[in-house]
């Protein structure tokens, strides 16, 4: 059975929650300065704990300038060696 307080608090529940996840996008893509700066702490758990941490940084006014990329060797079994 459904708890009381959620029968009558859902809406609000749910709604408060989509305000706050809205906020936390926004504030995330906000550009550098000082609002950001003091917000942003109060949603960074959220962000980062939900992999919400889009950064849009490749496009202007400074898009970034290199590449990051990863290699692995592999060594199998039988003892041969394969970068991937």
């Amino acid at each position: 059975m459904v708890s009381t307080f959620w029968q009558k608090h859902r809406k609000a529940v749910i709604s408060a929650f989509i305000i706050y996840h809205c906020a936390a996008i926004a504030f995330w893509l906000m550009p550098k300065g000082p609002l950001r700066r003091h917000v942003l702490p109060i949603f960074t758990t959220y962000i980062n704990a939900a992999s919400l941490w889009q950064y849009w940084s490749v496009f202007a006014p400074e898009p970034k300038t290199y590449n990051i990329f990863l290699t692995s060797l592999i060594q199998y079994d039988d003892g041969s060696t394969r970068y991937w």
